[in-house]
């Protein structure tokens, strides 16, 4: 999936490793008061039941990840 996030452009979605790459500090803030339990809150808010599985071929992986960030139709509304 990191590749497909990758390939989307750092202005709608950003990787990053814990233990290869470097980290600033204001990301550290961000994703320590986020959480990950709140960002799937809002970015799976209305998760539809196809969800790609892993082992799911690339093309419908893509396709989903695309859905949730880009467009963010599974996103909470009025957050």
């Amino acid at each position: 999936c990191s590749g497909i996030h990758r390939k989307m452009g750092t202005h709608i979605s950003m990787v990053r490793s814990l233990t290869l790459d470097t980290w600033k500090p204001e990301w550290i803030e961000v994703v320590t008061k986020v959480g990950n339990k709140n960002g799937n809150a809002y970015y799976e808010s209305k998760t539809p039941a196809d969800k790609p599985k892993p082992g799911t071929i690339a093309a419908d992986s893509e396709r989903y990840i695309r859905r949730k960030y880009e467009r963010r139709e599974f996103a909470a509304r009025g957050t």
